[in-house]
């Protein structure tokens, strides 16, 4: 269910949810930290995963010692793995996926597919449809593991159809809600913003040009003997349907390659298997993706180094124009030490405050509504669940504005659907009058340096703001800009 307790399918990841929702169940504890745990472990498991894979492929064993190193060194892998998503999990049942069908189709081992087919498909909702490309293509051009390829893409469909099956009897969707606020037609304007997506990967991390130039190297030799190495050819087009699924899709919005994580994994397995590859390529390779988890953490990083101290909770952290009480220490390590999330927890209290006000004085949810439908939504929703409910600006956990012929039209991106504050304002009479919509009672978001806030929302009075920067307190990292311009308004009637 979403924040208001509706059967809404609101994460991207089903088999996150699965996990996420059981350890929670069993041991206790906050989720999000669970959500931390889940990926460092996911990581790590990645790690032994494309090992695994590898000896699957019998390289020679100094080829093979090299694994490891080229895994673990991956910024990318490392960055996502400490970040509370699904990627490092996306990355683990991808890897178990490419090593379960590779053992049963050179030694009939069934268990290790069984095992991960049904954790990806669960894992990506693009993944039912990449598993059936995969594997109906693999037994297109695999003929000595056709009867294997075609058994496994069988299993792939009805488990598939089992999974659209539970999320209509339970949401009444066959996708997660993500999916239909993001998805549009996948035209040229989509491949092009997918290609622009992959454009800025390379250019904001040199390190990544080096390994996948590499990468192709050992692809094209693979090609070239395909019918003699049908494991690596398995590769080959699971890695090709995984980048062509990035351009279509139109990409991503967040930073540091998160949709290519996983499929660089795949990459790493293919670097051995170029002509030219020589075995000093490892120590070179590595210490330059080394140097690109330095150069991340100096430009793109969200974190801040763990030699630097974390402000305490409540002192220095916000600037406010409302009287608020101070800001609770009970969050866990893992929201207090990244950057983004020190920027909502001023939000977080000053939004629960008002909820509790507006509900005790008149015993009716309050209308709340965002674009920004993570770590405040979460919280606000855990300590006040049913005294307010969530109306998501761009549609990825409520469906209010995808029920409405006004709204659901505007076009979709990487971001969800095509809404802005400033629409929703001067089109409110319409919304009321097409769509029976009602404007919230308090608006939350992000905001800029202007300080025209007011201005521009019409009928609201701004109670709550914040300025300035959150630093990482140390000079030579410095990471990605995080500002802390947030706002909160109150309608005025």
């Amino acid at each position: 269910m979403n924040y208001n307790g509706e059967a809404v399918e609101q994460s991207s990841s089903l088999l996150q949810v699965f996990l996420l929702g059981g350890l929670r169940a069993l041991f206790g504890g906050d989720i999000v930290v669970w959500g931390y745990v889940v990926g460092i472990l996911a990581g790590a498991g990645s790690i032994w995963m494309v090992f695994l894979t590898a000896i699957e492929l019998k390289p020679y064993p100094q080829r093979l010692k090299a694994i490891p190193w080229l895994v673990a060194s991956c910024g990318s892998l490392i960055y996502w793995s400490f970040s509370g998503m699904e990627t490092s999990l996306q990355a683990l049942t991808l890897t178990g996926f490419a090593w379960g069908t590779l053992s049963y189709i050179q030694y009939r081992k069934l268990w290790p597919v069984l095992l991960f087919l049904p954790l990806f498909l669960l894992c990506r909702p693009e993944n039912p449809f990449l598993a059936v490309v995969i594997l109906g293509s693999s037994a297109l051009l695999l003929r000595n593991s056709r009867r294997q390829m075609l058994y496994l893409t069988s299993l792939a469909v009805f488990l598939t159809g089992c999974i659209f099956l539970f999320r209509y009897l339970a949401f009444d969707r066959l996708f997660p809600l993500p999916v239909y606020a993001k998805a549009g037609s996948l035209g040229s304007e989509r491949a092009y913003q997918g290609l622009r997506y992959l454009f800025i990967q390379l250019k904001a991390h040199p390190d990544l040009i080096l390994f996948a130039l590499a990468t192709l190297a050992g692809t094209w030799s693979v090609i070239r003997r395909w019918k003699e190495r049908p494991a690596h050819t398995f590769l080959v087009i699971s890695m090709s349907a995984g980048i062509l699924a990035i351009i279509f899709s139109g990409g991503d919005w967040m930073e540091n390659g998160r949709f290519l994580v996983p499929w660089q994994l795949l990459g790493v397995l293919l670097l051995p298997e170029s002509r030219t590859w020589r075995t000093f390529l490892v120590p070179v390779l590595v210490t330059v993706q080394i140097m690109g988890v330095i150069w991340t953490a100096r430009h793109y990083s969200t974190g801040r180094p763990l030699w630097t101290a974390i402000p305490p909770a409540g002192q220095g952290l916000f600037t406010t124009t409302v009287q608020m009480r101070p800001i609770a220490n009970d969050y866990p390590w893992f929201v207090r030490a990244n950057r983004i999330h020190t920027r909502d927890l001023g939000v977080i209290e000053a939004l629960g405050d008002l909820v509790e006000i507006g509900y005790q004085t008149n015993r009716l949810p309050l209308r709340v509504l965002s674009q920004q439908a993570g770590m405040v939504a979460y919280y606000t929703a855990r300590d006040h669940f049913m005294k307010f409910r969530f109306i998501d600006l761009v549609g990825l956990t409520t469906t209010d504005f995808h029920n409405c012929s006004r709204t659901a039209d505007r076009g979709h991106g990487a971001g969800g659907l095509n809404m802005d504050l400033e629409y929703l304002v001067t089109d409110q009479e319409e919304l009321e009058r097409i769509c029976g919509f009602q404007m919230p009672d308090l608006i939350f978001d992000l905001d800029n340096e202007s300080d025209d806030r007011q201005n521009t929302l019409d009928g609201y009075r701004v109670l709550y703001q914040e300025r300035g920067y959150i630093d990482t307190g140390d000079s030579f990292l410095p990471g990605l800009e995080v500002s802390r311009f947030q706002f909160i308004a109150r309608r005025d009637d």
